[in-house]
């Protein structure tokens, strides 16, 4: 079950107004957009941000770069890859 209006903050219901120095302002939302390589900077930052949660060697024994994304979607064969913002950071 859902809780009920007015249960939660209000900071739930109504997301901060965040200063974004590129995108002007904009709520704290989930914004989602395709990949390319202008974001491989954050996606880079993400991973490594993240590589504690997963299981040794999962990145084999690399550091995660920008060059490194970039490299892996080039070869990876999908079709897009999608990424989610919230702010300037890839979640």
């Amino acid at each position: 079950m859902f809780p009920q209006r007015g249960s939660l903050p209000a900071s739930v219901y109504y997301p901060v107004q965040v200063k974004l120095s590129d995108w002007g302002y904009m709520n704290s939302k989930i914004i989602y957009r395709n990949y390319d390589d202008s974001y491989a900077e954050a996606v880079a930052e993400m991973w490594k941000q993240s590589r504690p949660g997963w299981p040794a060697g999962f990145f084999g024994p690399a550091e995660v770069t920008v060059a490194f994304v970039m490299q892996d979607e080039r070869v990876s064969g999908k079709l897009f890859t999608e990424l989610a913002f919230r702010g300037v950071r890839v979640l």
